[in-house]
Order: C-alpha cells, then structure tokens, then sequence
C-alpha cells in the first residue's frame, strides 16, 4: 500500500498534480470579478426630446 493511490500515478509511476481544485478557483475568480465589476455607463448625444403640444387621454376597456 503506497503513499499515492494508482489514479495519482502517471505511466512512468510519478506522480500528477490533481487540476481540479485548480479549475474550481479559476471558476471562482472568474465568477467573482463578473459579480464585482463597476458597468460604466457610457455617455452618448444629448437629444432635447420635443414636447407633445396637444395630446387626448385613452380610456382604457
């Protein structure tokens, strides 16, 4: 019974650094700075909209 269990060992018997852990913190920090990030809201033309000059109310049915 050795120290690594068989999956750890590559064909040459040394053994392999385990990806997993490594991909959940990528995931992680991802979704982290995603979460975080400052949405700037950009500016564009200024449009002076024109006012209606009559306008009817609807009734609603």
């Amino acid at each position: 019974m050795g120290r690594f269990s068989e999956s750890q060992l590559d064909e040459d018997g040394e053994t392999g650094i385990d990806m997993s852990p490594l991909i959940d913190c990528v995931f992680i920090l991802l979704i982290f700075f995603i979460v975080t990030t400052v949405f700037v809201e950009e500016t564009g033309v200024e449009v002076d909209k024109p006012q209606a000059a009559s306008a009817v109310n609807l009734e609603k049915t």
